[in-house]
């Protein structure tokens, strides 16, 4: 027990600065989009959320190749979707606290990217921070 949170402590003072900054981002995303939250799907997004529920469409090879268009082509946000609605249901909340959630880790994985090609840490995070409210 001790061991672990010796571990823990140790991997805590290592990476602070990236939990910091993804906890940042994090909460730059949720307070432009709060009022997004609770609003309803848009678009063709209800559309292409029922076609990846319905299992007599999923189930054929063609899902992943043709939908209604021959170029739109994501399995992975389809298998998104189905895995989304196999935990949560049909729930508005939880799509749209999913998707910023994924937005704030690309959001993080930019900033890496940037200060791993030697930019600037500042310059980093402000086209992270840009990236994550547009």
């Amino acid at each position: 027990m001790i061991r672990g949170t010796i571990l823990l402590v140790i991997h805590f003072k290592r990476f602070w600065k990236y939990y910091l900054t993804f906890s940042g981002l994090l909460l730059l995303i949720i307070a432009t989009n709060w009022s997004s939250i609770g609003s309803p799907f848009i678009g063709d997004d209800e559309y292409f959320i029922n076609a990846s529920l319905d299992p007599s469409f999923v189930g054929y090879p063609h899902f992943f190749f043709f939908t209604n268009a021959p170029s739109y082509f994501r399995p992975l946000v389809f298998m998104a979707w189905s895995l989304e609605f196999d935990l949560f249901g049909y729930s508005v909340v939880a799509s749209h606290l999913i998707n910023i959630t994924f937005q704030a880790g690309i959001a993080f994985l930019l900033y890496r990217l940037l200060t791993r090609l030697r930019l600037a840490q500042i310059t980093a995070l402000l086209t992270a921070a840009l990236f994550a409210v547009t």
